[in-house]
């Protein structure tokens, strides 16, 4: 017959809660959503969505209009559905980009020209592209580019 020992249990119990925490803090953004930048496939940055985001700034004023700007979104692991960028001056819709639904991560990319953007930049403004998904309950600001430069910033909405 078993007996049960309640401080043996006790113990396991402890060791247990205790293997959770120390697997669990390698892991600080595990679930999170996040996107990667590219700039003519060199990846720019990397960065998760969470309050704690941190503000980030690089220049494209050295870039040609002919490169591409790609954009991957990660939504805790899936690829979102009925995607799109738009560049938006204030409220104001400057360009919006539609992409297909992707079924792999290889051909997630959503692709912008670089030329488009800076044709939509106007000295002393400020334009935002902006991420929408089927899975995002509001739109989300991916990136702001001023007229001196780009600005990455994190809004999370």
């Amino acid at each position: 017959m078993l007996t049960r020992n309640p401080k043996a249990l006790a113990i396991r119990l402890l060791t247990l809660a205790a293997l959770v925490a120390t697997l669990s803090s390698f892991s600080r953004f595990l679930g999170a959503d996040s996107f990667k930048v590219y700039l003519n496939d060199n990846l720019i940055f990397e960065q998760y969505v969470t309050p704690e985001t941190s503000v980030q700034a690089i220049s494209l004023s050295e870039s040609s209009g002919d490169e591409m700007l790609t954009v991957y979104y990660d939504h805790c692991g899936h690829i979102g559905k009925q995607r799109s960028l738009t560049l938006l001056d204030g409220n104001s819709v400057l360009k919006k980009w539609d992409f297909p639904n992707a079924k792999t991560v290889a051909s997630s990319g959503m692709r912008c020209p670089i030329r488009e953007i800076k044709a939509m930049q106007t000295p002393g403004k400020t334009i935002s592209l902006v991420y929408e998904s089927l899975e995002l309950q509001s739109p989300l600001t991916l990136l702001t580019f001023s007229s001196s430069g780009l600005v990455v910033k994190a809004d999370n909405r």
